[in-house]
């Protein structure tokens, strides 16, 4: 296995409840997807086993890896396939669309072992998409909630305006700002600010350092007491599973 510090890439610079609005929305629309890093963030339009079409988020981390929640590839039986269309603006698909129905996920998902190994990937056949964004990627790594703010993007399903949410427009991308409330040893619990809805599953959360972006959750709950919204954590264990996915 490699040493934990070689599992920490650099970003090139050049069925399950996932919405939370908590108090106001204070998310925004991205008005330019063709910046870093948003648009190494893709819409993933889901063929769903029981031939249901969904929706969710997912994200570059190599060529041909694209990092998402693993309800949205295997909830109780896997995908037929999935559309990963990166830095869509509406009907807009400025870098074009692939199709995949290569899928990973951890056998503890599988198994239903819990919640803390919602996470997977998505396999893309070659390297099109990722030439599209001109080469661009997530870094990610294990990072230690401080006082710093986090930053979540994705895509949210479309919905009217209603009390305490802005209207979406469909397929447009949005993000949100704020500070990690808690954390344990498997996920980030986050503050009001940072709010969800439909869609969002799959979703980096992030932090900036310098020009880099690196991933340190993966959004993939909402908690249905309506206080807060939750990361998967990136561990020592989800770490591993990324590296080694990103060299598919």
């Amino acid at each position: 296995m490699s040493k934990l510090s070689d599992l920490i890439h650099l970003a090139n610079s050049g069925g399950c409840k996932s919405k939370g609005i908590i108090g106001e929305d204070n998310s925004c629309e991205v008005t330019d997807t063709s910046e870093y890093p948003y648009c190494c963030i893709a819409r993933l339009e889901i063929k769903t086993a029981s031939n249901q079409t969904d929706w969710g988020t997912g994200f570059f981390i190599s060529p041909h890896c694209v990092i998402t929640a693993a309800h949205n590839v295997y909830n109780g039986g896997q995908a037929q396939n999935i559309a990963v269309i990166p830095g869509a603006k509406g009907r807009s698909e400025p870098y074009g669309r692939q199709y995949t129905d290569d899928f990973l996920w951890t056998k503890e998902w599988r198994l239903g072992k819990g919640w803390q190994y919602d996470f997977g990937a998505i396999i893309l056949p070659d390297d099109t998409l990722f030439t599209n964004i001109k080469k661009r990627y997530f870094g990610y790594k294990i990072h230690e909630p401080s006082d710093v703010d986090v930053e979540l993007a994705g895509y949210p399903v479309a919905q009217e305006e209603r009390r305490g949410a802005k209207p979406y427009k469909e397929g447009h991308q949005r993000f949100s700002t704020g500070r990690i409330r808690s954390y344990d040893d498997r996920f980030l619990y986050y503050a009001d600010t940072l709010d969800t809805m439909p869609g969002h599953s799959g979703s980096p959360v992030f932090v900036e350092e310098g020009k880099q972006r690196y991933v340190v959750g993966i959004h993939h709950y909402f908690l249905e007491d309506g206080t807060q919204n939750r990361a998967i954590l990136l561990n020592e264990s989800v770490m591993e599973h990324l590296y080694e996915w990103s060299q598919t």
